[in-house]
């Protein structure tokens, strides 16, 4: 994931999204298959099923980044700005039911379960990966369409996706992968850390108060309060951001009466 924002940096000197988002998703396929393999080893020769292993996630990882990073480039630097919150939304819901259609098919497959098996179907997913993805890329555009969604955590994450893709286009041109990678390197970094210090959190708010149920209510509470922190300062962006939009739309505007006043 810390490999983003190279990734998205190699996309924007070549200008083209699509060869990063094809050859991300065939490492990715491979990294799923080398980690079929690696576990299938396992029970022969675990060391070298563990070595092999963290060679295949270390892949899965790059594969990740390379395909997911240039894959919201793309979508926010060709789809109309209004429409971003709506392609976020396609965005999340797409990548929801696509666990859910390959967690339920791969499960039938795998029975009866077998390691050689697990290998077979790992390999029927990954290539099936693929073939969709370059079908998307290639049928490239695509009309948006809302989808309302009810949970609070996949409000979050459509919003939290808008406003990335809306903010790439922001700065110096050519460099908007770079600044998504950069996004999603940080969004995994926070990850990463949140979650162990989160645990941490617990097992010492449990050691004081003597009660589970206590120690987690802490630790939401903080949590809801660093929330309430973040979008204080996503609200002073948006305002900074307004604000900006209004100067230079009165500039271009004096500009051209200006311009016209000359004619005159």
């Amino acid at each position: 994931q810390v490999l983003r924002p190279r990734l998205g940096y190699g996309s924007d000197l070549g200008g083209r999204r699509t060869p990063w988002i094809i050859g991300g998703m065939v490492v990715l396929g491979a990294g799923a298959v080398g980690a079929a393999l690696a576990t299938a080893m396992m029970p022969a020769q675990l060391w070298l099923g563990i070595a092999c292993a963290v060679i295949a996630f270390l892949a899965i990882g790059i594969g990740v980044g390379a395909c997911g990073t240039n894959m919201l480039v793309l979508l926010s630097t060709s789809v109309p700005k209004e429409r971003l919150a709506a392609a976020a939304t396609v965005t999340w819901v797409m990548m929801i039911i696509g666990f859910i259609i390959t967690t339920v098919v791969a499960g039938k497959m795998l029975e009866p379960f077998s390691l050689g098996r697990l290998v077979e179907v790992t390999t029927s997913v990954a290539a099936a990966a693929f073939l969709l993805t370059c079908l998307a890329v290639f049928a490239w555009p695509i009309k948006p369409t809302v989808f309302l969604l009810g949970l609070a955590n996949g409000g979050y994450a459509v919003a939290a996706i808008g406003s990335m893709m809306g903010l790439v286009g922001r700065g110096r041109e050519s460099r908007e992968g770079t600044r998504m990678g950069l996004w999603g390197a940080a969004q995994a970094l926070a990850f990463g850390i949140g979650g162990i210090a989160a645990t941490g959190a617990v097992d010492l708010a449990r050691a004081l108060t003597g009660s589970l149920p206590a120690a987690y209510g802490a630790v939401f509470v903080a949590e809801a309060a660093l929330f309430i922190v973040a979008t204080a300062f996503a609200v002073r962006l948006s305002r900074e951001d307004t604000q900006s939009s209004m100067e230079i739309d009165v500039q271009g505007t004096t500009a051209a009466y200006v311009v016209e006043a000359g004619r005159g």
